[in-house]
Parts: C-alpha cells; structure tokens; sequence
C-alpha cells in the first residue's frame, strides 16, 4: 500500500507496519484488508489528504484493524468504514497530539461502534429478502 501511492518507508511508517502485522493474528488478510484500504484512499482523495504523506499511510496502515468488518458483512461494508475512519481520524489527532495509535485505535473503535449496529440492520433485513424469495 505505501509503495502502491508513492510513499517513503520510515520510522512511523515501518512501525506501522510492524504492528499491523499483529493484527493478522486476530484474521486480517489481503481478502478483508484491500476494501478498507480503498475506502481509505477515496475518503484521502475526497477530502484533499495526500495519500502518500507519512500521516495518511500510518492512518491507513492502522486503519486495517477494521478488516474484520469488511470480513463479515462485505467489501462494500469495508470501504465505507475505511472512508468513515480516515475522516474521523483526521478529526481527533488533536486530542491525542499527533497522529498515532492511540487516535486510530479510537476512531477505529468509534467507527465499529457506529456502523456495526447499521449493517446489522441492512443483514436483517437482507435475510428477510432472502427468507421471503425462499418461501414463494
């Protein structure tokens, strides 16, 4: 991903890195990570962020503890909590000091809490359209 958008490899960057790999442990992979990635990458285009600055690819990388999301209710569900994250990330790097782990795993935090309950809704109903194709 930093290399896909012309970013350089650095301190911040590299950490990232490092501590995303842990969340493969808990199911991130290419399949549930690539939607949330492309949400971010529409919500940097959108809102004017760079995609390749230093701040945007740690957002991005930290941002993939969302995968899960996109694993259990689709890649479109993963590209709209990967666009709701960049732009609230943006929003409380204020509170935190900078742009780091503790604001991503905020907002990334804030962003399940939200959206979870509203694609739970869209299965609902979703398994009812099924349900009811099935039975007539």
């Amino acid at each position: 991903y930093v290399m896909i958008n012309g970013g350089q490899l650095n301190g911040p960057i590299v950490g990232s890195i490092i501590g995303a790999m842990s969340f493969g442990a808990f199911g991130n992979q290419v399949k549930n990570t690539v939607p949330v990635l492309v949400g971010i990458m529409i919500g940097c285009y959108l809102t004017g962020v760079d995609v390749a600055s230093t701040s945007a690819l740690v957002a991005a990388i930290f941002g993939t503890t969302l995968a899960p999301v996109s694993g259990y209710y689709g890649p479109l569900a993963g590209v709209i909590a990967g666009f709701v994250h960049i732009t609230l990330v943006s929003h409380v790097v204020v509170m935190h000091g900078g742009l780091n782990l503790y604001n991503n795993g905020f907002a990334g935090g804030f962003v399940a809490a939200v959206l979870v309950p509203i694609f739970e809704i869209f299965e609902g109903i979703r398994q009812d359209i099924k349900e009811r194709k099935a039975e007539g």
